[in-house]
């Protein structure tokens, strides 16, 4: 396929990336770089997974910040100890001020 590159290629296609954790600290200084990249190599849309209640404000303004996310609001296994006991409310809030987000993993 002389002369065709990446970028033509994903011209053709709709990608999405369905899990992603751009709001993590340790990436957090160069997610901006990986969102303009992912986009010129014609990903559409991300789907950002905050994985704890000390997440999800970071998620909602990745969201506000960038229209090519989509904001997901859950509880990681991971964390779920970590939660705090108004955690259902506050993602109900969370949920509530961001209509197109979606819900991940969560424990009731």
């Amino acid at each position: 396929m002389s002369g065709v590159g990446v970028g033509r290629q994903a011209e053709a296609l709709r990608l999405f990336d369905a899990h992603c954790h751009l709001q993590d600290r340790r990436i957090a200084a160069v997610a901006p770089h990986l969102i303009r990249t992912a986009l010129d190599c014609g990903v559409q849309r991300f789907a950002v997974n905050g994985v704890s209640e000390a997440d999800w404000h970071i998620v909602k303004q990745m969201g506000d910040e960038y229209p090519s996310i989509i904001p997901c609001f859950g509880l990681h296994p991971w964390f779920v100890a970590e939660r705090s006991p108004y955690w259902f409310r506050s993602l109900k809030e969370f949920l509530s001020a961001t209509p197109a987000a979606s819900v991940g993993e969560w424990l009731k």
